[in-house]
């Protein structure tokens, strides 16, 4: 083969490579799964902190209806979706046909709470019940020229995550506290608050969940 030729064969599939990737101009996923980004999400650049758990885009993999695509992306915490590019829009990925995600070496599954769909962030497995994480990033806005109080200025600001259980039968438990787990499990109440206080158990200490995950999951 011409040498010539050849280099020019490598840098034509070597751009056309990086093309994929940098335009995403080839996702196959299907169109009935996507959704444009609307104006009021596409925040200033100008306001402090991010939307974003993380501002680039990465490959990772998503099943969506058993299908696995690899694919660029990042996660949109605040309205709680993941968003892609495709032909250079951004583009939403519908949550509702989202079996799990494998991303920036973390899996998220989507689970039904109160009536919303969420993303949630797979903390420790056991078995078929899982420590789940929420993520939550707030948008705060601009308030200033208030009298007596100091200038705020629009910005993206990190909560606190939140936590939840999921046990098959019993499905998905929001713990806001160890009281608000006894709702789920009425007839354990005394149970649960005596294993909390013999393990000095704390609501924010993800070790401490995963004990009690498995002390809840063993009651049935």
């Amino acid at each position: 083969m011409n040498r010539k030729f050849f280099f020019a064969l490598l840098m034509l599939i070597s751009n056309c490579g990086f093309a994929q990737i940098s335009d995403y101009d080839l996702i196959v996923i299907p169109k009935e799964h996507l959704m444009i980004v609307s104006d009021h999400n596409t925040y200033a650049t100008s306001i402090d902190g991010s939307p974003f758990l993380d501002t680039t885009y990465t490959m990772g993999t998503m099943v969506i209806q058993g299908i696995s695509y690899d694919i660029p992306m990042r996660y949109n915490v605040l309205d709680n979706v993941f968003q892609i590019k495709y032909k250079g829009k951004p583009m939403y990925i519908k949550s509702d046909v989202i079996d799990t995600v494998h991303y920036n070496n973390t899996t998220f599954v989507v689970k039904k709470f109160d009536g919303e769909r969420r993303v949630l962030e797979i903390i420790k497995p056991l078995g078929d019940n899982l420590l789940l994480k929420n993520q939550v990033v707030e948008f705060i806005p601009a308030q200033v020229g208030v009298p007596f109080k100091d200038n705020v200025y629009a910005h993206f600001e990190k909560e606190e995550p939140g936590y939840y259980f999921y046990i098959p039968g019993k499905g998905l438990m929001y713990i806001f506290n160890f009281n608000s787990l006894t709702k789920y499990y009425p007839e354990s109440k005394k149970q649960i608050k005596s294993f909390v206080r013999k393990n000095k158990l704390k609501k924010d200490n993800e070790e401490d969940l995963a004990i009690l995950l498995k002390f809840v999951s063993d009651l049935d």
